[in-house]
C-alpha cells in the first residue's frame, strides 16, 4: 500500500484536467484502499433562505469495479470507471450516515466565514456552500471501524475537499476559454440548480433580470433550462451558456449581443460566412438551397444591424466560431 502522502499527492493531481466523474472515481478508490467500505457518499450542505440543503455529489457501492459503465479516453488509452451515482433527492434512511455508530463514519470539512475554504481562481467566491460531509459505512454489525480508519478518512477528506474546490473552478476556467469568455461572469451550481460557487459579476446579472431570487437556487427560468439539459438560456439582457459535468454545471453569463437573437439555423449560416465561404458552399454543407442562404442572410444583417458580411464576421469574433 502506498503511503498516504503519496496517495494526497495524487488526488491533487487528477483534480486538475479531470471530469467529476473521474475525479470522484479517483478518490473514491484512494479512500478504499486505506478504508475498505461497503458504501460511500458524499455531501455539501447548501444554506439558503430556507435553511439547509444537503446534496450528494457522488454516492459508490462496494464492490463497484463489476459495475463499470462509464467511459473516457485518456491519450490513446480508453479506461472504464466505476458507475457513481449523483441522485440529487435525498431519502429519509440515509440519515443514518450521520449518525455515530460503530460500523458508521462521518467526516465533515466546514467552511466557517468562508475563512477555511478550498483556494478558487477566477474571482470566484463560496456563494452558499456551508460543508462537505463524507460518510462511509460497512454492513453487519461486527463490521466496525476502528480509530484509525477514521483518522485517516479525515485526512484524506480534507485534501478531497480542498481538491474538488480547484477540480470544479478549473472546469469553469476551462469552459470560459473554450466560450472566449474568460471576462464573462461565472457560477459553479448543482445538477439541480443550486448556487455553489458565483462571482460577484454573476450575481449581478442575475440580481438585474431576477432581482428576488428563490433561496439558493438559480431564478426558475435559467434552473428549468439546466434541468432540462440545455446548453443556453437567452433572456431580455443576458446570455447564459450552461455545460454538464456530471453532479454539477459550470455557467457562463454574458450581456446579450446582437448575435444572440439569430435562430439556430442562422448563426450557423454566419459561422460559415465569417469563415469565407460562398453562398453555393453553404447550402452544400447544411443541406439547403442557395436561394434559401440568401434569405437567410438578408435576416442576419437585419438581426445584427450590420451592411455587409464583413462587418458579420467582425461583430461574431473568434468565441463564434463553429
Amino acid at each position: 500500500m502506498r503511503r498516504v502522502s503519496d496517495a494526497i499527492l495524487s488526488i491533487y493531481k487528477v483534480s486538475k484536467n479531470s471530469t467529476q466523474t473521474e475525479f470522484l472515481t479517483h478518490v473514491f478508490q484512494i479512500i478504499g484502499e486505506y478504508v475498505p467500505y461497503g458504501r460511500i457518499r458524499w455531501r455539501a450542505g447548501v444554506v439558503g433562505d430556507a435553511g439547509l440543503t444537503v446534496y450528494t455529489l457522488g454516492a459508490l457501492t462496494a464492490p463497484c469495479v463489476s459495475e463499470i459503465d462509464v467511459r473516457y479516453v485518456k491519450g490513446s488509452e480508453s479506461i472504464l470507471l466505476p458507475r457513481i451515482d449523483c441522485p440529487a433527492d435525498e431519502s429519509a434512511h440515509d440519515r443514518d450516515e450521520f449518525e455515530h455508530l460503530a460500523n458508521t463514519i462521518a467526516v465533515w470539512y466546514r467552511f466557517g466565514g468562508h475563512a477555511d475554504a478550498p483556494s478558487v481562481t477566477s474571482g470566484l467566491r463560496f456563494a452558499n456552500l456551508s460543508f462537505f460531509v463524507l460518510s462511509l459505512q460497512r454492513d453487519g454489525s461486527s463490521s466496525s471501524f476502528t480509530d484509525n480508519d477514521r483518522e485517516i478518512v479525515q485526512t484524506l477528506h480534507s485534501h478531497i475537499s480542498e481538491a474538488w474546490g480547484t477540480n470544479a473552478t478549473d472546469r469553469l476556467e476551462r469552459f470560459r476559454h473554450v466560450q472566449h469568455e474568460q471576462e464573462g461572469a461565472g457560477a459553479i451550481v448543482t445538477a439541480s440548480g443550486i448556487v455553489m460557487f458565483a462571482d460577484d459579476r454573476f450575481v449581478q446579472h442575475v440580481a438585474t433580470r431576477w432581482p428576488r431570487p428563490v433561496d439558493a437556487h438559480l431564478p426558475d427560468p435559467l434552473r428549468l433550462a439546466l434541468i432540462a439539459g440545455k446548453t443556453s438560456f437567452v433572456e431580455n439582457a443576458h446570455r447564459y451558456r450552461i455545460m454538464r459535468d456530471g453532479p454539477i454545471a459550470c455557467i457562463c453569463a454574458h450581456p446579450r449581443r446582437a448575435v444572440d437573437s439569430l435562430t439556430a439555423r442562422e448563426l450557423q449560416v454566419a459561422q460559415q460566412i465569417a469563415l469565407g465561404l460562398t453562398h453555393k458552399e453553404i447550402a452544400r454543407l447544411l443541406g439547403i438551397s442557395p436561394s434559401t442562404v440568401r434569405k437567410q442572410i438578408v435576416s442576419i444583417h437585419e438581426r445584427m444591424g450590420v451592411r455587409n458580411n464583413a462587418e458579420l464576421a467582425a461583430q461574431l469574433g473568434p468565441g463564434l466560431s463553429p
